[in-house]
């Protein structure tokens, strides 16, 4: 088991771009990303970096997916970021520990005197899934966003906020838009959070397409499996 020995905590503010880089004695905090929903950081002198965001009101806002490596971590929070608090540990303290398990159940352990065949118990890895039922008035209600992807990202995102939650697991889903003759089917990446779901498409995808653009003022014209 492995526990931080010593942490160093640094805090950068959304929009300051003139303190993009903390130092306090051997450790080294430099501020790659930090805008909107998205931070990201690399570190010297090291053992592991944890981000910690917050929104205007001081509430810490949940992650939703995380890039790192051993010198620099990328995390996508749910909410406009305000504050980031980078928590590096200096040092790692190493706790070995030995666990003895009786698998026999306290009997005494001998071989059978006449063949035998034995029981055997099988255990699934699968957790058995658990359904939240959505009435037709919670689907028209729900509320669809979608975010075209700027000059410095590289996918657009349609984002749906679950009333219901928080959820853990995976979602499986579809989108398709419909033009005026027939349905467009576009590949994509989904994400799930603990409120809610969202979809990445390749950057221009739709602009590419050749069917007609779809209207995204209105949810209804998306159907999600």
């Amino acid at each position: 088991m492995s526990l931080p020995e010593s942490l160093q905590v640094f805090e950068f503010k959304a929009g300051n771009k003139n303190e993009r880089t903390k130092k306090s004695g051997a450790v080294e905090v430099t501020v790659g990303r930090l805008e909107k929903d998205v931070a990201g950081v690399t570190s010297v002198g090291g053992k592991s970096v944890h981000l910690i965001a917050y929104d205007k009101t001081g509430k810490a806002l949940a992650s939703r997916e995380a890039v790192s490596s051993s010198t620099s971590v990328s995390k996508r929070f749910q909410g406009v970021i305000d504050k980031l608090k980078v928590v590096v540990a200096v040092g790692m303290l190493e706790c070995p520990f030995e666990i003895d398990v009786d698998l026999n159940g306290g009997q005494e352990l001998a071989l059978a005197r006449s063949p035998q065949i034995p029981h055997r118990i099988r255990y699934s890895h699968q957790t058995v899934p658990n359904y939240s039922n959505y009435t037709q008035e919670e689907l028209d209600r729900l509320k669809v966003i979608w975010k075209e992807a700027d000059e410095q990202q590289w996918t657009d995102n349609l984002e749906i906020q679950l009333p219901k939650g928080p959820y853990s697991g995976q979602a499986n889903w579809e989108v398709h838009f419909f033009g005026r003759d027939q349905s467009l089917f576009l590949p994509g990446n989904a994400i799930q959070g603990a409120q809610d779901i969202s979809f990445r498409l390749d950057k221009g995808q739709l602009t590419a397409a050749q069917n007609p653009l779809p209207n995204f003022a209105n949810p209804r014209p998306i159907d999600l499996t």
